[in-house]
């Protein structure tokens, strides 16, 4: 299991031509090739995990699994201070958690452990699956995810992160430098899970037929 500390800002790229800009442009240094993740998310049918600030995320990269917990809380507007639990998790397990969150819990994971230490007993569900492709640049020192994720009905979002041990210098710069690009960058207060599921209130009719 590793288990670190991640502080991280994140912005979001409300125009297409800004992303393609920090994805693709030679500005923002060395590039890597795109990665694709499949992010599960799980919590509680009370949402007992993301009210209290908690993530529990099985993310597939070719064929690998890995469990990630995080434990945090958004410090001011787009600026994200976690700890964060991950373990290298078998296909099988994780095929399993789809069908049925609950096999998560009795594994012997040392991060479930810990999550279970943390909140008593759960009883977990599936709350969604988002696609995420990441390219990663490298600019004076800092590491850029440059991130297009797809929602289930094809529609995109962008928004770029950028792990740090200063949050502040790496704020300054980079919104230096995107004045001088002419980019939009806006912060995001929203993780990946959460934009999920207002992209699902948004679009998805009202169960109790209201407005």
């Amino acid at each position: 299991m590793s288990r670190k500390r991640e502080q991280e800002l994140k912005y979001r790229l409300p125009r297409r031509a800004d992303f393609l800009e920090l994805r693709d442009g030679a500005r923002w240094g060395p590039r890597s090739e795109p990665e694709l993740q499949v992010n599960h998310y799980f919590d509680t049918a009370e949402s007992r995990l993301l009210r209290s600030r908690i993530l529990l995320r099985i993310r597939e990269v070719k064929g690998t699994f890995v469990l990630t917990i995080k434990f945090g809380r958004e410090v001011r507007p787009g600026y994200f201070d976690s700890l964060e639990l991950e373990a290298e998790i078998e296909r099988g397990l994780a095929l399993a958690a789809a069908s049925e969150p609950d096999a998560l819990l009795r594994s012997p994971l040392e991060p479930i452990a810990e999550l279970l230490r943390r909140t008593g007993p759960l009883q977990l569900i599936s709350v969604g699956r988002l696609t995420n492709e990441r390219v990663r640049r490298e600019a004076a020192g800092h590491v850029l995810e440059v991130d297009r994720m797809q929602f289930p009905d094809g529609s995109e979002s962008h928004e770029l992160e950028i792990e740090t041990e200063d949050a502040a210098g790496a704020a300054e710069w980079i919104q230096g430098e995107a004045a001088r690009a002419g980019l939009l960058l806006e912060p995001m207060s929203l993780t990946k899970l959460e934009q999920l599921l207002a992209w699902r209130r948004a679009r998805l009719p009202d169960p109790h037929g209201g407005p």
